[in-house]
């Protein structure tokens, strides 16, 4: 698995619920199929403070991930993130497997 976290754009109306829009653009470098990501956000704590899951990223993709509310569960970058680390889902064998071994991790400032 070759992917990189390229870059994460905060919510940039965190104080109404129903609007704002997060982003998370991801770089597929690989020959392999992502079909999605677990994304586990964290504080400067290192507190895990949220989980979500992502849509598939084909073979030598780059990707915008778009992280909105009004999905169950509200899929935005918890407030006070400062790192996130997604781990990628692949198919082997017909099942979906996460690999712990293809995780990525991007720390940032400021904190969303």
């Amino acid at each position: 698995m070759n992917f990189e976290i390229l870059k994460v754009t905060c919510d940039t109306n965190p104080g109404d619920p129903n609007a704002g829009l997060s982003q998370i653009l991801i770089d597929n470098k690989g020959g392999v199929d992502i079909n999605g990501l677990a994304l586990r956000f964290f504080n400067n704590g290192g507190d895990n403070v949220g989980v979500t899951n992502t849509i598939p990223i084909l073979s030598f993709e780059i990707k915008t991930i778009d992280l909105f509310p009004g999905t169950n569960p509200q899929r935005l970058i918890p407030t006070g993130t400062t790192k996130i680390e997604a781990l990628a889902t692949i198919q082997t064998d017909g099942t979906n497997a996460t690999c712990s071994e293809a995780s990525r991790v991007k720390i940032f400032t400021p904190a969303c």
